[in-house]
């Protein structure tokens, strides 16, 4: 009776999507949507979240209801020629955004998380490439100078499989 959703902007970004339309149907008492930022990502995006999170009654009405009481409104006071009145306007409409969601967004900042976790460490570990790694980058790099092809992400995702183990080539449909 409970759907936790981790990213929930992510994976309700576009309300078009079948991603979407699976999640919407999941049948639940209660949703929760978890995301870092629920303002500072997309306002579409918001909409979505709270979309999900509260279909009925929907807070803000219909999707342009929406978009024209507080998305474009926002949007018109965020430029960098915005006029004092578009900031004014946007300032308020922001308020009256975190008025509406307040109830059911719980907004935390990440001061809180900080007292919990331990101090974050990178460490950069350089990895030379297998004999067999690097003939297939060569032979890799030979194929696209002679290709006509110029399909740049099909092309790369063949090389990061190549990068990250070349056996994953034999499940590939190259």
């Amino acid at each position: 009776n409970l759907v936790v959703l981790d990213e929930a902007h992510q994976g309700l970004k576009n309300s078009n999507s079948s991603r979407f339309k699976a999640l919407c149907s999941i049948k639940s008492i209660r949703r929760i949507g978890l995301t870092g930022t629920p303002l500072q990502n997309n306002l579409g995006e918001l909409y979505n979240v709270v979309t999900w999170v509260k279909p009925s009654p929907h807070p803000f009405g219909s999707e342009k209801d929406y978009k024209s009481k507080f998305a474009d409104v926002i949007l018109d006071g965020s430029r960098k020629d915005s006029s004092s009145k578009q900031v004014e306007d946007q300032q308020n409409r922001v308020s009256g955004l975190y008025k509406i969601i307040e109830p059911f967004v719980h907004r935390r900042a990440s001061d809180i998380l900080s007292k919990e976790l331990p101090f974050m460490q990178e460490a950069i570990i350089t990895i030379k490439q297998s004999k067999m790694q690097n003939r297939l980058y060569s032979a890799h790099k030979k194929f696209l100078k002679k290709s006509e092809s110029k399909n740049f992400f099909n092309s790369y995702r063949k090389l990061q499989i190549v990068c990250n183990h070349p056996g994953g080539l034999h499940f590939q449909n190259l």
